[in-house]
């Protein structure tokens, strides 16, 4: 029987958006909703996602500290930051980092910090990551849609901002999407004069068309 949390989903899905800049999609997010009802921490959550293939699309192992700092921070900070906070979460990152902290706990405190915080300095990250979690809690969980693809699951975050109206604008695109998923193209299949037989004349889920020779004289 499922245990999670709506708040609980909405932590996981956060993680999964800081992480990837990417919606998880409804298989992606029942993987780790599995691993959080399991007993695992978020943190551990975070050492799973990390481990993904995926993750070194986003955060190759080439990066310097300096460099995976300055992408995650651009990432989860949105351009409206003040100086001085962006310049305090870097260095906070790079003193996690320096002390042997590893990526997974760097995310998971991070995301349990920004969705926790009452900091005016850090507002437009907490609005931005609440708005991530939004847009693709309606993909991810209102649709139910899912993608194999990592930057089709980060094209449903695109132009995704602190604002409110750019979470409208999103949805709007998913509903775009979920649409398109739902249309079947009828296929079309061509018999001969002989004996067809098998797959020629397994159809799809559409309207499925096909098309034969009369031989033999009408009686």
């Amino acid at each position: 029987m499922a245990s999670i949390t709506s708040e609980g989903r909405s932590e996981l899905i956060a993680l999964y958006t800081a992480i990837f800049n990417a919606a998880p999609g409804a298989t992606n997010l029942s993987e780790i909703v599995l691993l959080k009802e399991s007993g695992k921490s978020l943190e551990e959550v975070a050492t799973f996602l990390t481990g993904k293939a995926d993750f070194a699309k986003v955060y190759p192992a080439l990066l310097t500290a300096d460099e995976f700092t300055a992408k995650l921070v651009a990432s989860m900070l949105p351009a409206e930051t003040s100086a001085d906070a962006t310049a305090w979460a870097s260095n906070w990152v790079k003193s996690q980092l320096a002390s042997g902290k590893g990526a997974a706990f760097v995310f998971a405190s991070a995301v349990q910090a920004v969705r926790s915080t009452n900091s005016p300095d850090f507002k437009p990250a907490k609005d931005l990551l609440a708005n991530k979690v939004d847009v693709s809690t309606y993909f991810s969980v209102t649709k139910l849609l899912s993608d194999p693809d990592l930057l089709d699951l980060q094209n449903v975050l695109t132009g995704v901002s602190s604002s409110s109206a750019s979470v409208t604008t999103a949805k709007t695109a998913v509903d775009a999407i979920a649409s398109a998923a739902s249309v079947v193209t009828p296929v079309a299949f061509p018999l001969t004069t002989g004996l067809d037989t098998g797959a020629k004349f397994t159809g799809g889920a559409g309207n499925d068309t096909f098309d034969g020779i009369v031989t033999d004289a009408a009686t």
